[in-house]
Formats: C-alpha cells, sequence, structure tokens
C-alpha cells in the first residue's frame, strides 16, 4: 500500500507580512502605552490608565500572535496523508484529527486567495462514507462553516503548496 506524505509549508511573503503587520501594530500599541506612562499626569492615569494597559496590551497581542502562530506552524507543520484508494488523513502537531474516505471525494482543487492559500476539498453529496473525527477537540463543523463561507469548498487545508497539491492529485489519479 503506498501512502504520500504532504507537510503544510509557509511562504516567506505571507511571513514577511506577518512580520510588518506584527511589528507596526505592537509598535503602536508600545508607543500609547510609553507616551501615557511619560507624558500624562498622574491624575490622568488614575482615569485612564486601566483602559489605556488593555488597549496597549491588546495591540501588542495582536500583533504578535499571527507571527507566533505561523512560526509554531513551521516547527510543527500540519500533514496531509493520502493512503492509497483508502484515505486522506489530516494531522496537526503530529495527532490524527480527520479521516477523509477517498470514495466521499468528489475532487481536488488548488486555492490562492490574497495570502491564504491550500488545499481544498470538495465531497461528494451525499456522503457514501462518512468523515472520522478522531480528536475530540477538532471543531469539525466550525472547519466545515470556515471552508464554505471564506473559500466556497468543504474542506480547506492551509498552507500547502501548489507543489504539494500537484502531487497529491498526481498520486489519486493514479
Amino acid at each position: 500500500m503506498e501512502t504520500l506524505k504532504l507537510r503544510s509549508s509557509i511562504k516567506p511573503s505571507v511571513m514577511r507580512r506577518t512580520v510588518l503587520y506584527g511589528t507596526v501594530c505592537a509598535a503602536i500599541g508600545a508607543f500609547i502605552l510609553l507616551y501615557s506612562a511619560l507624558f500624562l499626569s498622574v491624575e490622568t492615569l488614575s482615569t485612564w490608565g486601566l483602559l489605556i494597559l488593555v488597549v496597549s496590551g491588546t495591540l501588542i497581542s495582536v500583533g504578535l500572535l499571527p507571527y507566533r502562530k505561523l512560526t509554531r506552524l513551521e516547527r510543527h507543520p500540519h500533514e496531509l496523508i493520502a493512503i492509497e484508494d483508502q484515505a486522506l488523513q489530516f494531522y496537526v502537531r503530529g495527532q490524527l484529527v480527520l479521516t477523509i474516505p477517498s470514495i466521499s471525494v468528489q475532487r481536488y482543487t488548488y486555492i490562492v486567495n490574497g495570502q491564504d492559500y491550500g488545499i481544498a476539498v470538495h465531497l461528494k453529496q451525499p456522503l457514501p462514507e462518512k468523515l472520522v473525527v478522531h480528536e475530540h477537540s477538532f471543531k469539525m463543523r466550525k472547519f466545515q462553516e470556515r471552508s464554505r463561507k471564506k473559500y466556497n469548498c468543504d474542506l480547506f487545508f492551509p498552507y500547502f503548496s501548489e507543489r504539494s497539491y500537484d502531487e497529491l492529485v498526481a498520486s489519486v489519479s493514479t
């Protein structure tokens, strides 16, 4: 039985944009905090200090969290494992999360939507065989709703390259 293992990868342009956006947001948050500490009076800080702290902290977090998410994904990439004529399995941090029986897949497409890119899976309706969710913490309904709303497909696996898509299609069609 042949298997094909595909790993997610972050394009340098996506990482660069995330770093730039994160730096700008975090710098604005740090500037507000520093400006407030240096130039606002004690009376003003006693009234507005907590709000300033929350806004600054939020801006810093909003700036740094997407970068942290992408670096974590680089260290522990998602995996799609295609098991010949049987199933496509999705792994997150080495844990099997989802199994999609091959008989239930209508087609695969590659999607590029701005900075987002990845492999889209279109399922047959009605499903000949049900999808199997292996990890109870995986929110399948939310995953499918986001895929349908944002990418117009049944399942979207982000950050898989076009080369990975080509390998997947080639392994399925042979």
